[in-house]
């Protein structure tokens, strides 16, 4: 499934690796990608989220309050969740796919909006985000 994605799309999965083993958590989940994109200031998903109008610090703030972190195990690259897969899947069936030929983090940030149950999402609109909005103009962006 990596092989569709670009450089900066695999950097950013990597990442999330990173926030979920900071937190102590046996899986990598959404709301870690969504860390990562607010780790990463200079990325597209950054800016993205910046545009959107999301302040990096209280989305922070509302995945954290969300994710129960654990004490640091010895987990040295957890394992993308279920959820997360199916996710990352999908959109790479629709995405890698003539219309976009790569997946990108601006793809990977429109796939975590995709899911509306989730705690990234649920952090996203506590954090005062209108998601639907946020996903019309990312898909904008993706198709410019």
């Amino acid at each position: 499934m990596l092989e569709s994605f670009t450089d900066q799309g695999r950097i950013v999965l990597r990442n999330a690796q990173d926030e979920a083993r900071r937190l102590g958590q046996d899986f990598t989940e959404a709301e870690h990608l969504l860390l990562a994109f607010i780790g990463d200031e200079t990325g597209v998903g950054a800016r993205l989220l910046a545009g959107l109008g999301a302040d990096p610090e209280r989305l922070a703030k509302e995945i954290t309050a969300r994710v129960n972190p654990r004490a640091a195990r010895a987990t040295p690259c957890p394992p993308f969740s279920a959820d997360l897969n199916e996710i990352l899947a999908l959109f790479v069936a629709e995405a890698g796919g003539p219309r976009y030929g790569y997946i990108g983090p601006s793809h990977l940030l429109f796939a975590l909006m995709a899911e509306d149950r989730g705690r990234a999402t649920t952090a996203l609109k506590a954090a005062g985000m209108d998601v639907c909005a946020a996903r019309a103009q990312v898909l904008a962006s993706l198709d410019r």
